[in-house]
């Protein structure tokens, strides 16, 4: 997340040349960017190594400034739909799917969506276990079962 927060006020590496270290480290740290001293430290360093502009760097400055705060957003609209889909499970099913070992509450909506809230789905509880991946099955092919077991020739 730190590069996106870094990309969405320099994409330049005469812009990161002209900040120093220091301010950068500084910038990234306002913004709550964990480790903001050593992702300051490794974009000046890049930015010291790389000295040619080029034709329409400014243009493809803007372009990146514009896709790193896209996808900033769209993790910030994912984180709450996730908060939203948890408060669901929990105010519905909860107690029950929850609990159960290894199962947490966005596993637990979409056992809930694919079953429609209804385990009667599963004709015996051995299918829901080999379903949830507690219960071993074979994937042989064939006739032949256990063809790891066979010697190679």
């Amino acid at each position: 997340m730190g590069a996106l927060v870094l990309l969405t006020g320099y994409q330049a590496p005469a812009a990161l040349r002209r900040i120093g270290k220091s301010r950068l480290a500084g910038w990234l740290a306002n913004r709550s960017v964990r480790n903001a001293a050593v992702i300051a430290a490794t974009a000046v360093e890049a930015a010291h190594a790389q000295h040619t502009q080029v034709p329409g760097e400014k243009t493809a400055a803007a372009m990146t400034h514009t896709l790193a705060r896209a996808v900033m957003d769209l993790d910030a609209e994912i984180a709450r739909v996730d908060a939203l889909i948890e408060d669901r499970v929990r105010q519905q099913h909860a107690k029950t799917i929850v609990s159960m070992p290894g199962i947490g509450t966005l596993l637990g909506a979409e056992l809930i969506a694919c079953t429609g809230g209804d385990l009667a789905a599963f004709s015996t509880p051995a299918r829901l276990a080999g379903v949830a991946g507690l219960a071993p099955v074979p994937k042989d092919s064939g006739r032949i079962s256990a063809n790891m077991r066979r010697p190679h020739r």
